[in-house]
């Protein structure tokens, strides 16, 4: 997350000033892209957490098999408690349960593949697939 000082006009630069001096970041008067879509009190100065940060993240593309993936994906704009992972290859499509967090905005994910083969890990919503990449299992 990314922050700023939020300043509704001009009238209260001076305000927004004191209060992003110690913090050590930059005020922002009026709207922006970064601030549209937020929900916050758009009539006062405030200090504002922007979410910047939509990845996922894999260890590795090329394993052999049983090693482990690690998987990670991080969503500041929304939670990410309903996002699954589940990964496509030779056997079918496999469900991954996800390791414990207590960030809601993260979510990680260990696989070991049984065999050698192509595979498609995809994370994945109600909506639909949000990312996937492609893994090569190669033998021993």
């Amino acid at each position: 997350m990314e922050r700023i000082c939020y300043c509704p006009s001009d009238d209260l630069v001076e305000e927004a000033m004191e209060l992003a001096l110690p913090w050590g970041i930059h005020v922002q008067t009026g709207e922006s892209q970064a601030t549209e879509a937020l929900d916050f009190d758009r009539d006062k100065v405030q200090i504002l957490n922007i979410p910047i940060e939509q990845h996922f993240k894999i260890s590795d593309s090329f394993l052999r098999p049983y090693q482990t993936l690690a998987c990670n994906y991080v969503d500041e704009f929304t939670l990410v408690g309903n996002v699954c992972l589940a990964y496509d290859g030779p056997q079918g499509t496999t469900e991954v349960g996800a390791l414990m967090s207590g960030d809601p905005h993260y979510k990680g994910w260990r696989v070991r593949f049984p065999s050698p083969g192509e595979y498609e890990v995809r994370v994945y919503d109600k909506d639909g697939d949000i990312a996937s990449e492609k893994i090569t299992v190669n033998p021993w």
